[in-house]
């Protein structure tokens, strides 16, 4: 509220026109020797940036009242006090100031005497002939402005100094490490923290020139309501005003706003599903081979093979001297047969690129003709196929199991979050919907409710139907390095977030301009890259594609072989069979003669 109107006196003049602004509330303290307890009052509210305090006291009360300001807070780069000095002068004071102190020290070197118009709410200067005005530095107070009777106000400067940082202040700032993203160390007993959220805080500690030291929270928890209204874990940190700040990766969510408050968002972030790539399928690995093609190919191959054999075989037959076409369509017994049987054989041969005895010998050009626009064709679809096939046996392709909360829901996958944290209020809180009968999957087990970021990825290594829902960015770190591990294809509840400031903070403009500057910058973007982990899966995948392929990949045309070398000994033993059986039918009985020979002469 303002002091009094602008003309009406020294004082008023001075305070109105060069101290205060419309926004700001002047307070007194009478000319006690301590402050009374209402006084201490003011210091347990919560104060605004830029709020003015006009103190009129002896020494003794100036002092004292100083000295709590700095207790509660309530006196530094953010606050402005208005000092009338009447006995003492302003380097008495100097003891209890410090760098970044923003006081002026209105001197009164004659008697001044005044009364208060109740009604105006105003100070009336009523005699007194010279008055000074100092404005209190980094070490020592400077003269920036006199008063007398005849030259009214000279300023040299400005008022209040302008603001140029914290000068050192000390912040207590609450933290807790988060796997993969916020790292704690211990350093000769000093706890040290890194990562993203740590170099903006940093950045920000250098740009503002204040400093910090870290508190953890005994529960290690990131904060949720108590069942008598409190809340735990670093929320509660801050809503008791134990620490000024709170960084790392908090979700912005309106259960919490109301006990605190949230700077700027630092990061834009979706949840998102992680589980565990299904195991090998023998049977998918067996069939890779005719993966390369769809079943409309592979029946328009073999026919195309069968196809060009009797084609073959026809062209084969006929006689260019002797059209004659009804001989041509007669069955000429055995001779015919075989000469289908390699026609067909040479057609398969081509089909695989591997060629034969050409039926014909090549004795007629228009065999040739049609056996070279074969040869292109079947060249054509085996490389196609080749080609195929190495991508399909050099890339694995795993499918979702799970895609979305939906199917997630109706399988028999487990679910979780971790406890105590805004993922598990999200669900918790929801009244009906999707998200509702995931809470409801998720409290039929307390397990499911998992104390951090890594225990929930044990789960899931360990758990095959275990299924982690975390934050998209998170999930990408881990399957970087966790190979076994994929997410979902949907993400969902887009969010912000942002560290955690106490509620009507003074510090909150002040430290959402150091974020917005950063942020357009671009070092966040610059920060997010550099602690991205490199991706060591694509790399296994791109030295796997140079190396020699496993036997799970190739056990398709090894299955191939078997029943080729089966069927072929299968073959061989029918031939044999029948071999032996038309063997038997040739042979005749033959009849044994006994013939007596006489040996005539001598020997």
């Amino acid at each position: 509220m303002p002091l009094c109107d602008m003309h009406r006196t020294l004082f008023c003049w001075a305070l109105n026109k060069h101290m205060l602004n419309s926004t700001s509330s002047v307070y007194q303290a009478a000319e006690l020797d301590e402050p009374t307890p209402s006084y201490k009052n003011l210091f347990t509210e919560t104060r605004a940036e830029n709020e003015t305090f006009l103190l009129w006291t002896t020494l003794e009360g100036a002092i004292s009242v100083l000295r709590e300001a700095r207790v509660n807070d309530t006196i530094g780069p953010l606050f402005r006090w208005v000092i009338i000095a009447t006995d003492f002068t302003e380097t008495d004071i100097l003891p209890v100031l410090a760098p970044g102190d923003r006081v002026v020290v209105l001197k009164v070197h004659q008697k001044l005497e005044f009364i208060n118009f109740d009604a105006k709410d105003c100070w009336e200067y009523l005699g007194g002939s010279y008055a000074s005005l100092s404005r209190f530095g980094l070490v020592r107070f400077f003269t920036i402005g006199k008063w007398t009777s005849l030259t009214k106000w000279t300023l040299a400067a400005t008022v209040f100094s302008p603001f140029h940082g914290f000068y050192g202040k000390v912040f207590t700032v609450a933290a807790m490490p988060v796997n993969l993203v916020q790292f704690r160390k211990v350093i000769n007993g000093t706890v040290y923290y890194g990562g993203y959220f740590f170099e903006i805080l940093n950045t920000m500690a250098r740009t503002l020139k204040f400093q910090y030291r870290i508190v953890e929270p005994t529960d290690m928890n990131y904060g949720n309501p108590t069942e008598n209204g409190s809340w735990n874990g670093i929320i509660g940190m801050v809503q008791r005003k134990e620490v000024d700040l709170a960084v790392g990766p908090f979700s912005v969510t309106a259960e919490r706003r109301e006990v605190i408050d949230y700077l700027i968002s630092v990061k834009r972030e979706r949840l998102a599903l992680m589980m565990k790539k299904p195991d090998h399928n023998v049977l998918q690995s067996a069939i890779l081979v005719f993966k390369p093609f769809r079943f409309d190919i592979w029946l328009y191959w073999g026919t195309s093979i069968v196809f060009s054999g009797v084609v073959i075989w026809l062209m084969t037959r006929i006689n260019p001297e002797d059209l004659n076409f009804s001989a041509l369509f007669t069955w000429r017994g055995k001779t015919d047969g075989r000469l289908l049987l390699r026609s067909l054989w040479y057609s398969f041969g081509m089909a695989i690129t591997q060629g034969g005895d050409i039926p014909s010998q090549g004795q007629k050009v228009a065999n040739k003709v049609l056996i070279g626009f074969l040869w292109l064709t079947y060249y054509v679809l085996a490389a196609t196929y080749t080609a195929n096939l190495i991508a399909f046996m050099s890339v694995t392709i795993v499918k979702n199991p799970i895609n979305n909360l939906e199917e997630l829901v109706a399988s028999n996958y487990k679910m979780g979050v971790i406890g105590q944290s805004a993922h598990q209020l999200i669900f918790q809180e929801a009244t009906s919907g999707i998200f509702q009968r995931v809470w409801n999957h998720i409290q039929k087990d307390p397990d499911n409710l998992v104390a951090n970021e890594i225990v929930g990825v044990q789960r899931v290594l360990t758990q095959p139907n275990f299924v982690f829902i975390t934050e998209s960015t998170l999930i990408d770190f881990i399957i970087a390095s966790e190979c076994e591990l994929l997410k979902a294809d949907e993400t969902f509840i887009p969010r912000d977030l942002s560290f955690v400031i106490q509620k009507n903070s003074p510090y909150q403009r002040i430290f959402n301009q150091a974020l917005l500057t950063l942020r357009e910058s671009g070092l966040c973007a610059k920060w997010i890259k550099q602690y991205s982990p490199a991706n060591k899966c694509d790399q296994l995948e791109k030295e796997s594609s140079a190396t020699t392929l496993s036997i799970l990949a190739l056990q398709g045309p090894f299955f191939l072989l078997a029943a080729g070398v089966s069927l072929g000994f299968l073959v061989l033993l029918i031939e044999i069979t029948v071999f032996r059986s038309q063997q038997r039918s040739r042979i005749h009985p033959i009849k044994v003669i006994n013939v007596k020979c006489a040996y005539q002469g001598k020997r």
